[in-house]
């Protein structure tokens, strides 16, 4: 990751991001039909597959990168109050010390969730 871009600029790109996907995700939604005729007058070889796929795709996709969002909060707010998970609260398994070392160190690329 690039040392010169800031947490804030991420999380702006990531909710901008995240509106594209919502807007024309929702769009082939509400106009399904007229997105078929369009993937057929591009010349897509099967255009209603393809229709679904991107529908599928795209909202998924803004979920996620939402999600994200809620994930960088939620690690300036433990940050912020410097909360560290004990053995109780990490979860049981292999990962048990994985996910411990994460929660200490914050994320691998040092930038947001």
């Amino acid at each position: 990751m690039m040392k010169g871009i800031n947490d804030e600029l991420i999380l702006a790109a990531r909710l901008l991001l995240a509106t594209l996907f919502l807007i024309f995700g929702w769009r082939k939604v509400r106009d399904y039909s007229g997105t078929v005729v369009q993937m057929v007058q591009l010349g897509l070889p099967m255009p209603v597959p393809a229709t679904i796929g991107s529908i599928f795709m795209e909202l998924p996709v803004a979920f996620a990168t939402c999600s994200t969002v809620a994930c960088h909060f939620a690690m300036r707010y433990a940050r912020r109050e410097g909360l560290k998970p004990s053995h109780r609260e990490s979860p049981s398994g292999p990962g048990r010390e994985l996910a411990g070392s994460l929660w200490r160190s914050g994320p691998p690329h040092g930038g947001v969730c």
